[in-house]
């Protein structure tokens, strides 16, 4: 198996049939547009996503260049304005706001028209939580939705887990551990970048892993 690759603050979740996410790893993320700077960070990696941007979610709006922060303080979460034109559930606001699962997130001049994104906090294993696009506006790179990982992510079945896979027949986990470093973890037997292994391992940030029902692989972002 290959070396683990020093932590980064972002990288791309694909998951096959299920879609692709980005994942951030810091406690406090923050939304802007994105920068034009390009920089390749992986020569082997093949994507649209090698562009470097200076916040955690840049999105194609026009919004301004750091817009808002949404940080995990303790056990919950926080919305903080940075510029004028921010809402959570069409209401304006000016300053820090606690923010809970099912919460409209918006940025922009008014209520309707700008980027939005549903917050979900399932709270059932951990702290990580996901935004789900609630507007047709694109993220750089371009992904279905956000994961905030804090510790642990769930992907399968069950109607807790963080990324929803209705039709496989096991849970997947992936977790953050405290030093940064990933770690999968699965029923089973499956294959990491094309060994064969089980039970809990370590992984990389561009790690391939699967088997006959699952397949995903990470991908770092600059």
């Amino acid at each position: 198996m290959n070396a683990v690759l020093p932590t980064s603050a972002r990288f791309m979740l694909w998951i096959d049939g299920v879609g692709g996410y980005l994942v951030c790893e810091r406690a406090a993320v923050v939304f802007g547009r994105p920068s034009s700077t390009v920089r390749p960070f992986l020569p082997s990696v093949t994507s649209l996503s090698s562009e470097r941007s200076e916040v955690d979610i840049a999105v194609m709006a026009d919004v301004s260049r750091r817009h808002a922060e949404l940080a995990r303080v303790g056990e919950h979460y926080r919305f903080r304005p940075l510029k004028k034109g921010c809402f959570v559930d069409g209401a304006v606001v000016q300053e820090s706001t606690w923010v809970g699962d099912g919460a409209l997130l918006e940025l922009g001049d008014e209520p309707g028209r700008g980027p939005r994104w549903t917050f979900r906090f399932p709270q059932s294993f951990g702290l990580t939580a996901r935004l789900d696009p609630a507007s047709s506006h694109r993220l750089q790179p371009h992904a279905d939705g956000i994961l905030l990982l804090a510790d642990t992510c769930l992907i399968g079945p069950e109607n807790d887990a963080h990324l929803s896979a209705p039709a496989w027949p096991r849970t997947l986990v992936l977790h953050r551990r405290p030093d940064g470093s990933l770690v999968f973890r699965a029923d089973g037997s499956y294959d990491v970048d094309g060994a064969r292994t089980s039970g809990t391992v370590t992984i990389h940030h561009a790690a391939r892993i699967r088997a006959d029902d699952f397949s995903l692989q990470l991908e770092p972002l600059p």
